[in-house]
């Protein structure tokens, strides 16, 4: 009799550990998933940081080239002021100043936006890659505890 009842409980446990067994392995499943698709998010969020990026070089070129104009023509006309009677002695009315633009413009952006933007962009990616490494130190450390864990009550259970 005690056979029989021994056999009767072991098949109410086997069944108990097969549907343990079957949600521990959808909780997994679950946990895969999730940690794929908090990955792409992260993957996803660091390609539209390196798009904005390039657009604040752009942006900070522009600003520049919009910049250089002001500055000559306000330079200019202090330096008519300054030397009125000179150049009125020589007989300059007006100095095309478009010239003078396009060449302090290249080394504007020849010497300035290499650096600048060099360096800004390069401070930008060095902090979005430490936080990505960070970000996937994270992600290996909670999926090594998930597997530890699924291990553990795996081993517990037989």
């Amino acid at each position: 009799m005690e056979a029989a009842l021994h056999s009767h409980r072991t098949g109410l446990k086997k069944a108990t550990n097969e549907r343990q067994n079957a949600w521990r392995d959808r909780f997994k499943q679950h946990c895969v998933e999730r940690m794929k698709s908090a990955r792409q998010e992260k993957i996803d969020q660091r390609r539209q940081e390196k798009a904005s990026t390039c657009l604040i070089g752009s942006l900070l070129l522009m600003l520049i080239s919009q910049w250089i104009p002001y500055v000559i023509s306000r330079e200019w006309e202090d330096f008519k002021r300054a030397h009125e009677e000179a150049i009125k002695f020589e007989g300059i009315e007006e100095i095309d100043l478009g010239d003078i633009e396009e060449s302090i413009a290249e080394e504007w952006e020849g010497t300035l936006s290499q650096m600048t933007f060099y360096r800004i962009t390069n401070s930008i990616v060095l902090r979005k890659e430490y936080e990505y490494e960070e970000y996937l130190r994270q992600e290996y450390a909670e999926l090594e505890d998930s597997v530890h864990l699924y291990e553990s009550s795996v081993m517990a259970d037989k």
